[in-house]
């Protein structure tokens, strides 16, 4: 079975050689393997979101039991799980504000020029 496999491979290497031998330059390979990244970083922002507002609603709750009983929840956990779940909400958006995509300079560059050849 694996002789069978590896003789029908070296025949499709051998009969299909431009398949094989694709001419691409690096920027289409760069961009080909760039692709799949895109879509990890958009479910990454949003298990930040999700998880920031579990851990914000998290830290209602431990607060509402530390005001029942100090001694059972200590304050630096509802503290805690603010701070952290407020750090993962506004993360994305330090990540977009400070974001280096060329298209979008390149769109405000256009912006700019077309508002500087406007007539006064």
């Amino acid at each position: 079975m694996l002789q069978r496999l590896n003789k029908y491979i070296i025949a499709c290497g051998i009969l299909l050689p431009g398949l094989a031998w694709a001419e691409q330059d690096f920027a289409t390979i760069a961009e080909t393997l760039t692709g799949g990244v895109n879509i990890i970083a958009v479910l990454l922002t949003a298990a930040c979101v999700i998880i920031g507002i579990i851990l914000i609603g998290t830290a209602l709750g431990q607060y509402q039991i530390h005001r029942q009983n100090a001694k059972l929840v200590p304050l630096i956990n509802p503290l805690l799980c603010l701070f952290l779940g407020m750090v993962l909400v506004i993360l994305p958006i330090i990540v977009e504000y400070f974001d280096e995509d060329e298209e979008k300079k390149d769109a405000k560059i256009i912006t700019v020029m077309i508002d500087i050849d406007a007539p006064l």
